[in-house]
């Protein structure tokens, strides 16, 4: 989906898609950690994001099902949990 936006996003979307693959939130973002513009971006912003991917992730769930969506919304909702330091459980459906 090519837009515009700040140079972390693709890594904060990967985040999600290593999160739904399997690996917790902490692994995810240490993955994270090699890319630089992930290093540089402000931990706010990247919160702030994470809470807007998962709800928007949870809307397409309920309003357009698909077999990939619960699993990426569930992904989606883990993340935000470990930014807002609230407690999660693993990802539901995080098998490929």
């Amino acid at each position: 989906m090519p837009c515009r936006g700040a140079a972390w996003i693709d890594t904060a979307l990967m985040t999600v898609r290593l999160i739904r693959a399997g690996h917790t939130p902490t692994q995810a973002e240490t993955w994270a950690q090699q890319i630089p513009a992930w290093t540089a971006a402000p931990p706010h912003a990247v919160t702030a994001f994470a809470q807007a991917v998962a709800d928007r992730s949870d809307e397409l769930a309920r309003q357009a099902p698909a077999p990939h969506r619960q699993p990426l919304a569930d992904a989606a909702r883990a993340w935000a949990n470990h930014r807002l330091g609230k407690p999660h459980a693993a990802a539901q459906g995080s098998q490929p």
